[in-house]
């Protein structure tokens, strides 16, 4: 299934390619390659390389479509590596802002002191060949992996009821709640799980049957959790911490029995 969705997207790429080869008229599109002008910072020079993908910002009534690279420890992890020369700004701007703003940006050449960069504006059409590709094989991949799920929990499974308590950490739906001595924990049927292969989760219910906490926290946990359960062994909680920065969050340590 794998290769199926590698050679899906390979297609869609293909099919791009061969739409961009064309003149377009409709909708934007178009490829621009320039210098950059105004480097902010000489420190990035050194630090970038042939074929480093670049976000390009701008906002309406704005003059300047700004140049970010990613990595390299820049903070939030992109760092200004310039603008886009003036008589590009209009076209690209219009694309950026519009119902269709998708595109692609590379280094394509790096000199002493400046660097050369290719912008691709992607069509509409090209946009909707990509759209559909990619939603394809998302929808490959969701089936890939619910066909594993559903094995996964047809398979036998044995808890050790010797390990450690399994430590999950819950966010508290309801703040002020604080003892989790009558706490259970409540795993869904196998129809939710197949049905949100996404949401693999647990919650905590209190004794009137209402969900005061809910995790996402570890899939590998809860799957172990989930299996158990669906293998007729029950988990309680044997103790809880609640944490010392976030209010609403509490390790709970669960074991099988």
């Amino acid at each position: 299934m794998a290769v199926i969705i590698f050679l899906l997207i390979a297609a869609v790429i293909v099919v791009i390619k061969i739409v961009s080869d064309k003149p377009i008229t409709l909708w934007g599109g178009g490829e621009y390659t320039f210098n950059v002008t105004r480097l902010r910072y000489a420190q990035v020079l050194p630090l970038i390389k042939v074929g480093d993908r670049l976000k390009l910002w701008t906002k309406p009534n704005y003059s300047r479509i700004i140049i970010n690279v990613r990595g390299y420890g820049f903070i939030l992890e992109e760092g200004q590596l310039g603008l886009v020369p003036h008589e590009y700004v209009s076209v690209i701007q219009r694309h950026l802002l519009s119902d269709y703003p998708l595109y692609d940006a590379e280094i394509v050449n790096i000199s002493e002191k400046s660097c050369t960069v290719k912008v691709k504006l992607l069509s509409r059409k090209e946009q909707d060949i990509l759209n559909a590709g990619v939603k394809l094989a998302h929808e490959l991949s969701e089936r890939e992996e619910r066909v594993k799920l559903t094995a996964l929990f047809e398979k036998p499974y044995h808890a050790n009821l010797k390990a450690k308590p399994l430590m999950v950490i819950f966010t508290l739906l309801k703040k002020d709640f604080k003892d989790f001595k009558n706490v259970k924990l409540i795993v869904m049927p196998k129809e939710f799980y197949l049905k949100n292969i996404y949401d693999i989760k647990l919650n905590l219910e209190d004794q009137d049957g209402q969900i005061i906490a809910e995790s996402y926290s570890s899939k590998s946990i809860f799957l172990r959790v989930i299996r158990g359960s669906y293998n007729g062994y029950r988990y309680k909680i044997v103790n809880w911490e609640f944490d010392s920065y976030f209010d609403n969050r509490v390790s709970v340590y669960i074991s099988p029995y």
